[in-house]
């Protein structure tokens, strides 16, 4: 399953015992009932996702298993910069 919509928006930390946890599950895609071709990607039809937290694979209607993890080593580095790398220099390439 992918997640489509990784963003700080959706990551939250849980009163009861202080862990990080991810939200908002409507854009899931549970990729294993797709056929994915040679590279490893399933097609889809709509292109689901924050810009600037979707890698171009994704904003380009194909997913992979690793498409999530453009979008958590984005967050990454936006906290690590303290959010001096803006969302708006990874539309570069779309």
């Amino acid at each position: 399953m992918i997640h489509r919509d990784i963003k700080p928006a959706n990551i939250r930390r849980r009163a009861s015992d202080n862990k990080i946890v991810l939200i908002d599950f409507g854009a899931v895609k549970q990729i294993s009932t797709q056929m994915p071709n040679s590279q490893g990607q399933t097609t889809f039809t709509v292109a689901i996702g924050t810009h600037g937290y979707m890698p171009s694979e994704q904003a380009n209607r194909t997913l992979q298993l690793s498409s999530d993890i453009y979008a958590v080593g984005f967050i990454g580095i936006q906290a690590l910069t303290n959010g001096f790398t803006s969302i708006k220099d990874s539309l570069t390439e779309f």
